[in-house]
């Protein structure tokens, strides 16, 4: 824990120096959306650990979920070369919310008719009218659907990610990415109550003499995954700003320190799991 909050501190540091430094009339759209977004990465990441520290391992992987989503939109606008971050700029900021206020009507209506038949409590209901208020919000269809359901998924946390694995011209490649799509994969499953979360929980309840190592290895895994996600948030923001990533030599020390940190607990677990994988991964 010592380490992580060290690292964290100066991942902190690292994100006021870099956003602190720009002066307000060299402020554009896609450094301020980085910007609010590492914020609100950071935000979660204290939230996560605060879930960590109470034992609740597995409502703070839900919530590293939402850090994953987080920095991927921020490594998405940051590794996008102008003008094309600019035409990301223009679907975040004006088409994405079009769509998501033409779908808040139809689940607003629902939900005022239920209140009408229930409650007719007019301080409830003149809410629900108000989210239909076409005066505030852009309740107009946005194009056809398919074009609307393409653009969502395009800001997905798996399309952003097939999206930069590969090349092209308007993005610079980021090797890998497609490997988080594992522990992804696995705290969505936590988020949608699937079975194979259960199952996940059922193989903790009934674990033997591993399950201290076990846990540990996962709080370890998780603390190490909030401070690889700050330094990438970071390290892809200061490419929106100035078109470098100049801090990377630092972000990648205090990734490799977290990680060096932990190797002596998850190397603990591994060793108690030889007699398993021994029956089923020969040498």
């Amino acid at each position: 824990m010592a380490v992580f909050n060290r690292c964290m501190n100066d991942l902190q540091a690292l994100q006021t120096q870099l956003f602190g430094g720009i002066e307000p009339e060299n402020r554009t759209l896609s450094g301020e959306t980085v910007r609010v977004l590492t914020h609100y990465q950071f935000d979660r990441s204290a939230a996560a650990y605060t879930l960590i520290t109470y034992g609740m391992v597995w409502d703070a992987e839900i919530i590293v979920r939402t850090i994953y989503e987080t920095a991927m939109k921020v490594l998405f606008i940051g590794a996008h070369n102008p003008p094309f971050r600019d035409e990301l700029m223009k679907e975040f900021w004006e088409i994405l919310p079009a769509i998501f206020d033409r779908k808040g009507p139809t689940k607003a209506e629902e939900a005022e008719k239920l209140r009408r038949r229930f409650d007719a409590n007019e301080d409830d209901i003149r809410i629900f009218r108000n989210l239909r208020n076409p005066e505030i919000f852009n309740i107009e269809a946005i194009h056809n659907k398919k074009f609307r359901d393409s653009l969502e998924s395009k800001w997905s946390f798996s399309e952003i990610v097939r999206e930069l694995d590969k090349n092209s011209d308007k993005h610079i490649r980021i090797n890998g990415l497609n490997s988080l799509n594992h522990i992804y994969g696995v705290a969505s499953h936590l988020t949608h109550a699937s079975p194979k979360a259960l199952d996940l929980i059922d193989d903790r309840a009934t674990r033997g003499d591993d399950l201290v190592a076990l846990e540990a290895g996962h709080i370890c895994r998780l603390l190490s995954d909030i401070v690889t996600m700050s330094a990438f948030g970071i390290r892809y923001s200061q490419r929106a700003i100035d078109g470098t990533q100049n801090l990377a030599s630092q972000l990648s020390e205090l990734v490799l320190t977290m990680a060096n940190s932990t190797d002596d607990i998850q190397k603990e677990f591994a060793r108690s799991q030889d007699d398993y994988y021994s029956k089923y991964i020969q040498p």
